[in-house]
């Protein structure tokens, strides 16, 4: 009997019902979307040896109060240079909506916090998946000892920390700032975001 070679259509066929399938589960968009809106560049922190330009995220400095914010236990303070947020440690604040997508690698802001023990504050991502639900990402926690006084934080990771098949995604998200309880207040302000493209 000769040997017959059977053309591979059935498992082509196959694979691409479970790729797929596969879209349909993680719920990616069947098209890209387009990158978000370009928004006003500054160097916010130069003078700590960073000249990356980066754009201030909706009311990321308080300028119209606490506009935009969802706040619990925390509230407005006056600061050398304007208005801070203070957050209780057993408060939260969420930031206003903003864009992200893969031109969105990092973020930073101003931190500070009364001194003790084990104080902490706890930095997340609030996103939505292709379904509309909300998860929440942590994304960093920062300690008291680096923050003797009103300082800025380390580059912090923003876009990259989203599950591999949303990065490429443009995602409307907020940051949650969220203390220890067990610790002290954190006051915050100038909350940045890089876009890298630029």
């Amino acid at each position: 009997m000769p040997y017959v070679i059977r053309p591979k259509r059935r498992k082509a066929h196959l694979a691409g019902i479970i790729a797929a399938a596969l879209l349909a589960f993680v719920g990616l968009p069947a098209v890209a979307q387009a990158d978000c809106p370009d928004s006003p560049l500054s160097q916010p922190f130069k003078q700590s040896g960073d000249s990356s330009y980066y754009s201030l995220i909706p009311n990321g400095d308080f300028s119209s109060g606490t506009a935009g914010w969802t706040l619990r236990n925390a509230k407005l303070v006056s600061g050398s240079n304007g208005n801070m947020l203070q957050i209780d440690n057993t408060g939260e604040a969420v930031s206003p909506p903003f864009c992200i997508d893969k031109n969105y690698p990092t973020f930073r802001f101003y931190a500070d916090t009364t001194r003790g023990w084990w104080t902490s504050l706890n930095v997340g991502l609030r996103y939505p998946d292709g379904f509309g639900a909300l998860h929440d990402l942590n994304l960093s926690s920062l300690f008291d000892s680096s923050f003797p006084s009103l300082a800025p934080t380390g580059v912090l990771p923003l876009q990259t920390k989203l599950p591999f098949w949303q990065r490429s995604d443009t995602l409307t998200v907020r940051l949650v700032f969220d203390p220890n309880m067990w610790g002290n207040d954190w006051t915050i302000d100038n909350v940045y975001v890089d876009p890298y493209r630029r």
